[in-house]
């Protein structure tokens, strides 16, 4: 049981089940997709990176407004912060290294 004694548990592999599912629902608009998440329960601060292989405005605005109805479903458990990026950008050495 968590601290607020409401009955809900919230780790990383709950967070990434949820987000995953949740991301499903855009995958042919985003394609390819790789999630990070991060929680840090003392200050209760879920922390997503987003990598998207079809990387434009319109799937970033996607993935953000998943993120967002997320983040307002569960805003009285947790913030929520995280970013949007290219998933190539992640996967291209010469990018780490610039």
């Amino acid at each position: 049981m968590d601290r607020e004694g409401t009955g809900s548990m919230v780790t990383v592999k709950t967070l990434e089940f949820e987000l995953s599912g949740r991301f499903q629902e855009i995958a042919d608009t985003v394609g390819k997709r790789h999630l990070s998440v991060r929680w840090e329960p003392a200050p209760r601060i879920a922390r997503v990176g987003a990598m998207l292989e079809n990387y434009d405005w319109d799937t970033r605005m996607a993935a953000i407004e998943v993120l967002r109805a997320f983040e307002r479903e569960h805003e009285d458990e947790f913030a929520l912060e995280y970013d949007v990026v290219p998933l190539e950008a992640v996967t291209d050495e010469s990018y780490a290294e610039a």
